[in-house]
């Protein structure tokens, strides 16, 4: 599929209905998301780009500042597992398509993924198998996800895959197929699995997104019996950098109770 399984829900509860979501013989253990918006975002100390929780009979969630791959790889390092909100890797066909560029060889056909989808036939060089999978499984209708090929993604992906490598230099290899210590997490599509997603959207600092993101807290929080300081309320809240974060966490830490697919 070019890149690791999508971190998703795919049920019809909600997250609050999962009573495995409340950490009992995980004492101890943490889960690390490490928000990846590009390097204009985690360059900025004021921009939180990593919640780490750790998970005992009272959890406790730390939103942290990641200036550079150092910051992050070092928080990566104290986890036993990391949510990265990037894709990491590329459509096999549209590696396919750059090496034929490159050799003078035929260029490879275009196609589409069943039952639907891709104008002129070129999804399969824009998308993954991964992102169609997860996209038409939520139901997420008109909200198909980045192309990691060809639109802003790329840029974030390009650093994203650098962070597992940098990893297995000091220890093993970091598997892309999400069964090691790094998984790749969709942020939009958890919110919808989990009845979190509004009509209005929780990003940036419109006035009208403020109480949309309160929102969202208030049901990871919930769904998870997480106890929140004021602290990281106020850090949710105020952007959607630590919200994101949050929320990852909660992904990461699902998947490493086999609430994924």
């Amino acid at each position: 599929m070019g890149g690791i399984t999508p971190l998703l829900l795919l049920h019809s509860e909600r997250l609050f209905t999962h009573p495995s979501c409340h950490a009992s013989s995980t004492t101890g253990r943490h889960y690390l998301r490490g928000t990846l918006t590009g390097t204009s975002d985690t360059a900025r100390p004021d921009v939180p780009a990593v919640c780490r929780v750790i998970w005992a009979e009272q959890p406790v969630v730390e939103i942290l500042n990641a200036r550079n791959d150092e910051d992050l790889l070092a928080a990566m390092r104290t986890a036993d597992r990391t949510g990265l909100d990037s894709s990491i890797g590329w459509p096999v066909a549209f590696m396919s398509l750059l090496a034929a560029h490159q050799a003078g060889a035929r260029l490879p056909a275009r196609s589409r993924y069943a039952p639907h989808g891709g104008r002129d036939g070129l999804v399969r060089f824009t998308h993954r198998l991964t992102e169609d999978v997860a996209w038409k499984r939520t139901g997420a209708g008109q909200q198909r996800p980045l192309s990691v090929a060809a639109d802003k993604l790329g840029i974030v992906a390009m650093r994203a895959v650098g962070l597992p490598e940098c990893l297995a230099e000091a220890g093993p290899a970091v598997p892309r197929d999400g069964s090691g210590s790094v998984v790749e997490v969709y942020p939009v599509f958890a919110l919808i699995q989990w009845g979190l997603a509004g009509k209005e959207s929780y990003k940036g600092r419109k006035p009208e997104a403020f109480p949309v993101r309160a929102e969202i807290l208030a049901g990871l929080g919930g769904g998870l019996g997480l106890s929140l300081s004021e602290r990281v309320r106020e850090q949710c809240t105020r952007g959607e950098h630590g919200l994101d974060a949050l929320g990852r966490t909660d992904e990461t830490g699902l998947h490493r109770r086999g609430k994924s697919w």
